[in-house]
Protein backbone atom coordinates (compact mmCIF):
# COMPACT_ATOMS: atom_id res chain seq x y z
CA UNK A 1 0.00 0.00 0.00
CA UNK A 2 1.47 3.31 -1.27
CA UNK A 3 2.23 5.99 1.73
CA UNK A 4 -0.53 8.13 0.11
CA UNK A 5 -3.15 5.69 0.78
CA UNK A 6 -2.03 4.66 3.94
CA UNK A 7 -1.44 8.70 4.70
CA UNK A 8 -5.47 9.11 4.18
CA UNK A 9 -6.86 6.03 5.81
CA UNK A 10 -4.21 7.50 8.78
CA UNK A 11 -6.50 10.94 9.06
CA UNK A 12 -9.64 8.98 9.21
CA UNK A 13 -8.37 7.48 12.68
CA UNK A 14 -9.08 9.06 15.99
CA UNK A 15 -5.61 9.79 16.65
CA UNK A 16 -5.04 11.17 13.32
CA UNK A 17 -8.10 13.30 13.57
CA UNK A 18 -6.73 15.01 17.41
CA UNK A 19 -3.07 15.34 16.08
CA UNK A 20 -4.47 17.37 13.10
CA UNK A 21 -6.79 19.48 15.52
CA UNK A 22 -4.64 20.32 17.61
CA UNK A 23 -1.99 21.03 15.65
CA UNK A 24 -4.13 23.41 13.48
CA UNK A 25 -2.94 21.25 10.51
CA UNK A 26 -4.79 21.30 7.27
CA UNK A 27 -4.38 17.98 5.21
CA UNK A 28 -3.45 18.77 1.87
CA UNK A 29 -2.90 16.44 -1.23
CA UNK A 30 -4.57 15.29 -4.53
CA UNK A 31 -7.83 13.64 -4.74
CA UNK A 32 -8.85 10.99 -6.74
CA UNK A 33 -11.16 10.67 -9.13
CA UNK A 34 -12.43 8.58 -11.84
CA UNK A 35 -10.79 9.67 -15.98
CA UNK A 36 -14.02 10.78 -17.68
CA UNK A 37 -12.62 9.10 -20.91
CA UNK A 38 -11.03 6.02 -19.85
CA UNK A 39 -12.74 5.32 -16.52
CA UNK A 40 -9.53 4.96 -14.50
CA UNK A 41 -9.06 6.33 -11.03
CA UNK A 42 -6.65 9.21 -11.40
CA UNK A 43 -5.22 12.04 -9.18
CA UNK A 44 -6.39 15.95 -9.72
CA UNK A 45 -5.00 18.82 -7.62
CA UNK A 46 -2.14 19.94 -6.16
CA UNK A 47 0.72 18.14 -3.36
CA UNK A 48 3.97 19.55 -2.23
CA UNK A 49 7.01 17.39 -1.78
CA UNK A 50 10.24 17.96 -0.03
CA UNK A 51 12.97 19.13 -1.76
CA UNK A 52 15.72 16.35 -1.13
CA UNK A 53 18.94 18.53 0.15
CA UNK A 54 17.14 22.21 0.88
CA UNK A 55 18.76 24.55 2.98
CA UNK A 56 16.27 25.94 4.38
CA UNK A 57 13.50 23.19 3.36
CA UNK A 58 11.68 23.77 0.71
CA UNK A 59 8.63 22.47 -1.02
CA UNK A 60 8.24 21.71 -4.59
CA UNK A 61 4.57 22.49 -5.58
CA UNK A 62 3.23 19.91 -7.85
CA UNK A 63 -0.18 19.81 -10.01
CA UNK A 64 -1.94 16.61 -11.09
CA UNK A 65 -3.81 17.08 -13.78
CA UNK A 66 -7.13 18.38 -14.58
CA UNK A 67 -10.20 17.30 -16.88
CA UNK A 68 -11.02 19.51 -19.95
CA UNK A 69 -13.52 22.08 -18.97
CA UNK A 70 -12.65 22.42 -15.65
CA UNK A 71 -8.96 23.74 -15.61
CA UNK A 72 -5.85 22.64 -17.56
CA UNK A 73 -5.51 19.55 -19.64
CA UNK A 74 -5.25 16.19 -17.87
CA UNK A 75 -1.75 15.06 -18.65
CA UNK A 76 -1.73 11.36 -20.01
CA UNK A 77 -2.49 8.49 -17.70
CA UNK A 78 0.68 7.17 -16.30
CA UNK A 79 2.40 10.77 -16.18
CA UNK A 80 3.45 12.10 -13.28
CA UNK A 81 3.15 15.21 -11.77
CA UNK A 82 4.30 18.45 -13.10
CA UNK A 83 6.07 21.01 -10.76
CA UNK A 84 4.48 24.58 -10.89
CA UNK A 85 6.13 26.28 -7.96
CA UNK A 86 7.55 25.73 -4.58
CA UNK A 87 7.81 27.20 -1.60
CA UNK A 88 9.23 27.06 2.08
CA UNK A 89 8.36 24.96 4.95
CA UNK A 90 7.04 27.07 7.65
CA UNK A 91 6.75 24.78 10.37
CA UNK A 92 8.47 21.05 11.04
CA UNK A 93 7.02 18.46 13.54
CA UNK A 94 8.73 16.66 15.81
CA UNK A 95 7.40 13.59 17.89
CA UNK A 96 8.80 13.41 21.74
CA UNK A 97 7.99 11.16 24.62
CA UNK A 98 6.77 13.16 27.78
CA UNK A 99 10.04 12.61 29.70
CA UNK A 100 11.75 14.98 26.56
CA UNK A 101 9.24 17.15 26.21
CA UNK A 102 9.28 17.75 30.24
CA UNK A 103 13.31 17.84 29.96
CA UNK A 104 12.90 20.66 26.72
CA UNK A 105 10.78 22.67 29.50
CA UNK A 106 12.86 22.93 32.12
CA UNK A 107 15.85 23.09 29.44
CA UNK A 108 14.49 26.43 27.44
CA UNK A 109 15.77 24.16 24.49
CA UNK A 110 15.28 21.02 22.11
CA UNK A 111 18.17 18.98 20.95
CA UNK A 112 18.57 15.18 20.36
CA UNK A 113 20.51 13.11 22.44
CA UNK A 114 20.95 11.10 19.67
CA UNK A 115 20.52 7.85 20.67
CA UNK A 116 17.73 6.86 17.91
CA UNK A 117 20.55 8.73 15.16
CA UNK A 118 22.48 6.27 12.70
CA UNK A 119 25.35 8.79 12.84
CA UNK A 120 26.67 11.38 15.11
CA UNK A 121 26.04 13.55 12.07
CA UNK A 122 22.10 13.68 12.02
CA UNK A 123 21.26 15.50 14.77
CA UNK A 124 17.34 16.64 15.66
CA UNK A 125 15.33 15.31 12.98
CA UNK A 126 11.88 16.14 12.33
CA UNK A 127 9.36 15.93 9.26
CA UNK A 128 7.33 18.19 7.21
CA UNK A 129 3.83 16.15 8.37
CA UNK A 130 2.75 15.33 11.80
CA UNK A 131 2.03 11.66 10.31
CA UNK A 132 5.97 10.79 10.10
CA UNK A 133 6.18 13.09 13.45
CA UNK A 134 6.90 9.51 14.80
CA UNK A 135 8.61 8.59 18.68
CA UNK A 136 11.56 6.21 18.49
CA UNK A 137 11.80 3.66 21.31
CA UNK A 138 10.31 0.35 22.61
CA UNK A 139 9.27 2.04 26.24
CA UNK A 140 7.67 5.03 24.62
CA UNK A 141 4.16 5.29 25.79
CA UNK A 142 2.96 8.47 25.95
CA UNK A 143 4.28 11.03 23.74
CA UNK A 144 3.86 14.35 22.29
CA UNK A 145 4.14 16.10 19.28
CA UNK A 146 5.59 19.48 18.76
CA UNK A 147 5.10 21.84 15.65
CA UNK A 148 7.99 24.01 15.00
CA UNK A 149 8.24 27.11 13.24
CA UNK A 150 11.49 26.90 10.99
CA UNK A 151 13.59 29.76 11.40
CA UNK A 152 16.73 30.86 9.91
CA UNK A 153 19.13 30.84 12.39
CA UNK A 154 18.12 27.18 13.41
CA UNK A 155 20.04 25.84 10.46
CA UNK A 156 17.11 23.03 9.27
CA UNK A 157 17.97 21.46 6.07
CA UNK A 158 16.71 18.23 4.30
CA UNK A 159 18.69 15.27 4.61
CA UNK A 160 18.95 13.80 1.09
CA UNK A 161 19.44 10.49 2.01
CA UNK A 162 16.21 9.49 4.16
CA UNK A 163 13.99 13.02 3.58
CA UNK A 164 14.25 14.19 7.33
CA UNK A 165 14.48 17.67 7.99
CA UNK A 166 17.38 18.25 10.81
CA UNK A 167 19.60 20.69 12.25
CA UNK A 168 22.65 20.46 14.82
CA UNK A 169 21.40 23.25 16.79
CA UNK A 170 19.79 23.92 20.24
CA UNK A 171 15.85 25.00 19.16
CA UNK A 172 14.54 27.70 21.64
CA UNK A 173 11.34 26.56 23.34
CA UNK A 174 10.07 29.83 21.52
CA UNK A 175 10.02 28.09 18.16
CA UNK A 176 7.37 25.60 19.52
CA UNK A 177 4.01 26.76 18.43
CA UNK A 178 2.01 24.09 19.67
CA UNK A 179 2.15 20.86 21.72
CA UNK A 180 -0.35 17.97 21.44
CA UNK A 181 -2.32 16.56 24.83
CA UNK A 182 -0.14 13.30 25.44
CA UNK A 183 -0.71 10.54 23.16
CA UNK A 184 -0.68 7.04 23.70
CA UNK A 185 1.37 4.50 21.43
CA UNK A 186 0.56 1.69 19.99
CA UNK A 187 3.69 0.51 19.43
CA UNK A 188 4.24 1.50 23.84
CA UNK A 189 1.84 -0.91 24.36
CA UNK A 190 3.05 -3.39 22.79
CA UNK A 191 6.97 -3.50 24.45
CA UNK A 192 6.03 -4.23 27.37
Amino acid sequence: MSREVLGRQWDQTPEGVVLRRELGVKREGPKRTKHPKSGFSVEVGRETRLQPGSSPPMLDVMEHGHFPGRGPEIRGLGMGPKKVGERAVKHVYRGVSEADYQGIMERGHMQSDQRGNVCSTEGTCATDDPRGAMVYGRDVRNYRVLKIRVHPEDEWKVDPRDSYIKTQQPIPVDRIVRVTSPQVSERGRESK
